[in-house]
């Protein structure tokens, strides 16, 4: 029979008996049940004696009982154990998941809805605020646009005035430099009796070192011009005693 077990997908074998007299004990003491119990590949659970009876099955046995009651109540409570720590915690789990889920998903709604909330009332408020700033951009534009007309104005006034006298100053200063100008003027010179006297290509002679006997030039005067022939050049003597070209 331990044989035939060994052979099915089990995860515990329990041996019981299920009552009689104290002779009946004496199968569990053969070697041959006893060696068959120590050898099976599964967990050997017995329970076929009562309170005072131990047979060698039970003492080579993966845990022994002393009734078969006992033996069933351990495995019930040793299935509940694996139970509440795998189905039952895998249920709480799952539980647990779902309540987490809820929670975030409710958190989630909440927050959304702060976030709608919230973003309405900013952008109520940059819209207030905005107004607010254009209506201040239109009042501050058009003071600007008053003190800058008055400005203008006020300028355009002393525009007026600034302009004459600076047009006055400048005839007094072209009157000072036409009266400068006249009076180095040429021809003015000439009338007061001076003359120009030029070379035969019509520059300027401006020391009597420049000509040569012979030397043809030009004599000019305010009324014309004469010409003639250097005969001699006579330098002047200074005061000094230095001859002076």
């Amino acid at each position: 029979a331990l044989s035939t077990v060994a052979r099915a997908r089990c995860d515990l074998t329990v041996l019981v008996r299920g009552g009689g007299a104290r002779s009946d004990l004496a199968a569990f003491d053969t070697e041959m049940v006893a060696r068959a119990v120590a050898t099976h590949p599964l967990p050997v659970w017995t329970g076929i004696g009562h309170s005072g009876d131990q047979a060698v099955a039970d003492v080579v046995a993966n845990r022994a009982f002393v009734t078969p009651t006992e033996c069933g109540h351990e495995l019930v409570r040793h299935v509940l154990t694996w139970y509440e720590a795998t189905v039952e915690s895998a249920r709480n789990l799952a539980r647990m998941t779902r309540v987490v889920v809820e929670d975030a998903d409710s958190r989630h709604g909440y927050c959304r809805q702060r976030l709608t909330s919230t973003a309405r009332g900013q952008l109520e408020r940059h819209a207030e605020r905005t107004e607010h700033r254009a209506v201040r951009i239109a009042l501050q534009g058009r003071r600007q646009v008053d003190d800058a007309k008055a400005a203008i104005d006020q300028r355009a006034i002393r525009l007026g005035p600034l302009a004459f006298g600076a047009v006055e100053r400048g005839e007094g200063r072209l009157t000072s430099l036409r009266r400068l100008l006249d009076a180095y003027d040429v021809d003015r010179q000439l009338e007061r009796g001076y003359s120009l006297t030029l070379d035969d290509e019509g520059r300027l002679v401006r020391s009597v070192g420049a000509l040569t006997p012979g030397q043809p030039i030009m004599t000019r005067f305010a009324d014309g011009t004469a010409r003639s022939t250097v005969e001699a050049t006579v330098p002047s003597v200074r005061s000094g005693g230095e001859d002076e070209q």
